[in-house]
């Protein structure tokens, strides 16, 4: 159903804008250079591949060709790699830093 595609791309993208402020809030908590801007540059590709999944999946709802489901098995399977890249970084913090 294309309405459910439009909205599970926009869903995705307010649920990553959410972890985005979770994981900045939790960036200006660790004091290690390298594992901050490792959390910042982790949020800011998941950042990157939610708009590009959500720009796909209102192609897709608006009729889009063969091309775009490549495209978003690409960057669904890219999105996957950094999610749990971020879940890394963050339980490294955690563990680290013994915040929450």
């Amino acid at each position: 159903n294309r309405q459910d595609i439009l909205v599970s791309g926009r869903t995705i993208a307010a649920h990553i804008a959410a972890l985005e402020k979770e994981v900045r809030r939790l960036a200006a908590q660790v004091k290690d250079p390298k594992l901050n801007e490792s959390l910042f540059k982790a949020v800011e590709s998941l950042r990157n591949y939610s708009i590009q999944l959500k720009i796909l999946s209102a192609v897709k709802a608006a009729g889009g060709d063969k091309s775009s489901d490549g495209q978003l098995a690409a960057v669904s399977h890219s999105f996957g790699i950094m999610i749990k890249s971020t879940l890394n970084c963050v339980t490294e913090a955690r563990l680290r830093y013994k915040v929450k």
